[in-house]
């Protein structure tokens, strides 16, 4: 969990943005509290981020985090190619 803010230039940011547009809204599916709840979207959990980072912080959050890809999780198949 986190933010991720580095790894993608303004039309990946846009692609990525126009699939999940398109994906309908779910409900939350976890417990914990999170940061900005008010600014948060749930969608349907269809897709899972590939990324690299630093390490976990105490927290179980992400340090450093680095966008490599998004995929499909029922296909498999990179959503940005």
């Amino acid at each position: 969990m986190g933010k991720l803010g580095t790894g993608f230039d303004s039309d990946t940011l846009r692609q990525i943005s126009s699939k999940i547009i398109a994906t309908p809204i779910h409900k939350k599916l976890i417990f914990e509290t999170i940061e900005e709840p008010n600014r948060t979207t749930w969608i349907e959990p269809c897709y899972l981020m590939d990324l690299e980072y630093a390490s976990l912080s105490n927290n179980g959050t992400y340090r450093e985090p680095v966008f490599k890809r998004i995929i499909h999780a029922d296909t498999q198949v990179d959503i940005l190619s």
